[in-house]
């Protein structure tokens, strides 16, 4: 069985850049008792999260494909890339970034929102870890 993290509360998230990690810590507001799970992405190589605010809901976490992600999003990271080097890749081109990206190995994930944020996170791998309480340290 999957752990769903539909309708849950982002009730932080943390980006441990020198360990190239993402923990978002959430929580289904059960009134009896609430469902804590944290969402870690490691190995990140990118990401840019949109209308972050107070109260975000999570629709849901998808994965997709680099061809997906690059249709939608690859504009957006070269000029990320050009401004200010924001990302790990050095692509000057659509094509380069494919190339690039296929060479990380990397998955290509997106974050859907029925209220606040969204957005985007390249990383390795994602694991959903359902926790007893809320775990201020992400373990």
């Amino acid at each position: 069985m999957s752990i769903s993290v539909h309708d849950n509360l982002i009730d932080s998230y943390e980006v441990l850049c020198f360990e190239r990690k993402i923990i978002m810590r959430t929580v289904y507001p059960d009134e009896i008792e609430p469902d804590y799970t944290n969402v870690i992405f490691e190995g990140v190589q990118g990401y840019q999260f949109y209308n972050d605010a107070f109260g975000n809901i999570i629709l849901g976490i998808e994965e997709i494909s680099v061809n997906y992600f690059v249709e939608d999003y690859g504009e957006d990271v070269l000029d990320s890339i050009r401004q200010s080097g924001t990302f790990t890749f050095s692509a000057k081109t659509i094509e380069e970034l494919v190339i690039e990206l296929e060479k990380l190995e990397v998955r290509f994930f997106l974050l859907y929102a029925t209220i606040g944020m969204w957005g985007w996170i390249v990383a390795k791998k994602v694991d959903y870890l359902a926790q007893p309480q809320h775990q201020p340290d992400g373990k």
